[in-house]
């Protein structure tokens, strides 16, 4: 069981715990609603979560600006010393 929760990721365990509270409180007299309460709610986790991470995510990724101003300076520097 830990490693579908392991492929899930967090906000899916979080869901699946969600999952599990809201099976314990509605308590649903079929397997299938329960399955059905439990995949609903690691879903909406899941996609809030994916959501939410955008908002957290370093922007820059890549080089930083200082040193792309330091590359385009040397650049600069080399084609004046070429000409």
């Amino acid at each position: 069981m830990l490693d579908i929760l392991a492929k899930l990721g967090t906000s899916g365990g979080v869901g699946f715990l969600i999952g599990l509270v809201i099976v314990s409180w509605v308590e649903p007299t079929t397997n299938g609603g329960a399955d059905l309460l439990i995949v609903i709610s690691v879903v909406v986790c899941m996609t809030i979560g994916g959501s939410v991470s955008k908002f957290f995510e370093k922007k820059d990724k890549g080089v930083s600006d200082h040193q792309q101003d330091k590359a385009i300076k040397q650049k600069s520097v080399q084609r004046k010393k070429r000409q």
